[in-house]
């Protein structure tokens, strides 16, 4: 792509509640493309980041509160032609604009797939195994895919360490309707990412790096950060996520043999409804009568032997 026709474009993080020191191990590129960290921390300061300081949308919950900036943007990014959102766990190897202009070459939205999950479902057992939430409102988002999108939870996951956007309405939409499934569900956004995405319009490419390490970024860095499960967690967790598991499966099968039964009898009412079918009608009949005319002389037979 011509350097007139790339994308004016900006990287971008949201830190709150100061639970970690923000990441400056940065690659800055040519210096064109700005990094901001929106925040709700008055007292921090970097070389790196841009500090824009923002009131958290929920005061009470701020997990959610950086997801808002991290799946719908902030109004001080409508500027930019494309963003490139990464976690402040993510060090970039790469010039963000070299990543931006690569990643959305013939996409909308482009995200990491993830390196080692294999299905949305798998996502949904560590997130309840690893005590990141609360197990009923997981298990409630899982009961309700399950039946209203069922092939959602056999997709390869995304990684939302790192998300590369457009700025258009369509790519606006889309976010919306993703942070919509983490107001509603779970705030461990994988879990709804894929489900949104099959909704949207917008075509989103799922980047196939090692979401540990590329040449494009490192992660996790160490930034002195310390998760303790907040949902307790404990033996029973893996036997009720089974049970989930199982119950997923079965309303899978269950769509799946109702969609068959629904082609089977579409299949047979344009069979009868055919030329071949209604000129081949007497015959039919006629074999009927014949079998039981059969039946009923055997039945005569077998009698007067018994006699």
């Amino acid at each position: 792509m011509p350097e007139s026709s790339a994308p004016r474009s900006a990287v971008y993080t949201a830190l709150f509640g100061g639970y970690e020191t923000l990441n400056d191990d940065q690659v800055v590129g040519d210096g064109r493309v700005p990094y901001i960290c929106f925040t709700d921390d008055a007292t921090l300061t970097s070389a790196v980041w841009d500090i824009r300081l923002v009131a958290p949308l929920f005061a009470n919950d701020l997990q959610r509160s950086q997801r808002d900036i991290k799946i719908r943007g902030h109004r001080d990014l409508a500027q930019f032609d494309a963003t490139l959102y990464i976690d402040n766990s993510v060090s970039l190897r790469e010039p963000p604009e070299t990543l931006v202009e690569r990643w959305l070459e013939s996409a909308e939205i482009a995200i990491p797939r993830h390196s080692f999950r294999e299905t949305v479902l798998d996502e949904f057992i560590a997130v309840v195994s690893l005590a990141l939430d609360d197990p009923t409102r997981v298990f409630e988002q899982l009961q309700h895919y399950s039946v209203i999108a069922p092939g959602v939870l056999r997709q390869k996951p995304y990684w939302n360490g790192m998300i590369a956007r457009r700025n258009s309405a369509a790519v606006e939409l889309t976010m919306n309707r993703w942070f919509d499934d983490v107001l509603r569900y779970s705030r461990r956004d994988q879990l709804s990412a894929n489900f949104a995405f099959s909704l949207a319009a917008t075509k989103t490419v799922g980047i196939e790096i090692d979401n540990h390490g590329s040449a494009s970024h490192t992660w996790p860095v160490s930034l002195g950060r310390v998760r303790r499960p907040e949902f307790g967690g404990g033996a029973h967790v893996p036997e009720i996520a089974q049970r989930r598991i199982l119950e997923a499966e079965i309303a899978d099968l269950r769509q799946r043999m109702d969609q068959e039964n629904r082609k089977l009898n579409q299949t047979i009412d344009s069979m009868r409804s055919s030329r071949s079918w209604m000129l081949t009608g007497p015959l039919r009949s006629a074999a009927t009568l014949l079998r039981r005319l059969r039946r009923s002389v055997d039945s005569g037979t077998e009698s007067s032997t018994e006699t």
